[in-house]
């Protein structure tokens, strides 16, 4: 029988975020571990679960398909070096993680089965870190929805 597993989806995530070694050149740079920001890194990737909802596929009478939309909360942020030269790099980065996970024709996320959709949204515009005053880091909190389909049946 095919099982929900949030540590799977979350994990597998991470995975496909680190291929990014362009940004991530260490995996503690993508984690769900919120202190590996003191580490010292140019770019991080800080994981929190989300919201998880779940239906049963329409028009199947033995309601033992589901799909689960696993939602993934990311803040995606840059070591704040000049307001220019900051930005830019918060642009890029964003950008990148956007081409790997939704502007692809591979929704795939290692070590999952069934996920068939990949989004990303933003509830609110990037800012800075702290909110006043001088800032240490520029980003903005992300939300991944990994859309997946569980056949408990089997």
């Amino acid at each position: 029988m095919q099982q929900a597993d949030y540590t799977l989806i979350r994990d597998g995530f991470i995975t496909k975020a680190r291929t990014l070694t362009q940004y991530f050149v260490n995996s503690w740079q993508v984690s769900d571990d919120a202190s590996s920001v003191n580490r010292g890194a140019k770019y991080m990737m800080i994981l929190r679960p989300g919201a998880v909802p779940i239906a049963p596929m329409p028009g199947l009478q033995s309601k033992k398909i589901f799909r689960v939309s696993w939602q993934i909360s990311f803040d995606l942020q840059v070591k704040y070096v000049s307001f220019k030269e900051s930005w830019n790099e918060f642009t890029m980065l964003r950008d990148a993680v956007l081409n790997k996970f939704v502007f692809t024709m591979d929704p795939v996320i290692p070590g999952t089965y069934g996920i068939w959709d990949v989004s990303i949204t933003a509830p609110e515009p990037p800012g800075q870190q702290p909110p006043s005053g001088a800032p240490t880091w520029l980003g903005q909190t992300l939300i991944a929805t990994l859309v997946q389909q569980i056949d408990v049946s089997r």
